[in-house]
């Protein structure tokens, strides 16, 4: 049995189709941007794959080109794909954890050496909440025992 049978024997969860159609937006538009950067970079300077840009670009055009095969592999229930999604949502966490604290940073220093044009900390604080608890909900998404269970039984 292949995995496309298999997958129509299964009911994905609404959670997981939700969560690999996110995947799929988001790496879209991560594929485009590295591919703004890219052509914007080559346009410019020629092919020059020293340059940062250039490798910023192509790194966004991995980034996005995984997602997308991540998200195809949530719906045909791919374990190494629940792999990768489950390795993506903890860079999450804790990129969103180092980069609030990055961000939190000066708001601790005195008000003399602030510049005009940072966020609040209850702003950077908001986004943080939010942004946690999104890929909290991702990551409880791929770990319930239902879930769990339609990987763990895949052939493939």
């Amino acid at each position: 049995m292949n995995g496309d049978d298999y997958m129509q024997k299964q009911k994905i969860p609404p959670a997981l189709s939700v969560l690999s159609y996110l995947y799929f937006l988001i790496g879209m538009g991560i594929l485009a941007l590295g591919a703004f950067f890219v052509g914007l970079d080559i346009s410019t300077k020629g092919l020059d794959l020293t340059s940062n840009s250039t490798i910023l670009g192509a790194t966004h055009l991995v980034i996005g080109l995984t997602l997308v095969g991540a998200s195809r592999g949530l719906r045909r229930l791919s374990r190494g794909w629940r792999i990768c999604a489950l390795i993506f949502t903890w860079i999450g966490i804790l990129g969103i954890i180092f980069e609030g604290c990055v961000l939190l940073a000066p708001q601790l220093q005195t008000v003399r050496h602030r510049s005009t044009g940072e966020l609040s900390a209850q702003n950077i604080i908001l986004l943080m909440v939010c942004a946690l608890l999104f890929q909290l909900w991702q990551l409880r998404v791929l770990t319930r025992a239902d879930v769990h269970d339609l990987f763990i039984y895949n052939a493939p």
